[in-house]
């Protein structure tokens, strides 16, 4: 039963980092193409609700561990 919960938190963990990653995938995309000159069109906007979107559900899994490992003490 252990194991089993202690899978489901790194595979929570795997996925949130994953959604980090493409966010940040994505600003640097953008920053890329508005240093280069090009049209951003949106994708400014789009990147940093993502990466605002992956942060705080990152931050969030982190305080419930967080939480949960300082309840065992």
């Amino acid at each position: 039963r252990r194991t089993e919960v202690r899978a489901q938190r790194r595979e929570k963990e795997s996925r949130l980092a994953m959604d980090l990653m493409y966010a940040n995938c994505a600003l640097s995309l953008t920053t890329a193409k508005k240093l280069a000159g090009m049209h951003t069109n949106g994708d400014v906007e789009e990147a940093m609700e993502a990466a605002k979107t992956a942060q705080s559900a990152y931050q969030d899994f982190a305080r419930t561990e967080a939480a949960h490992n300082f309840s065992k003490v």
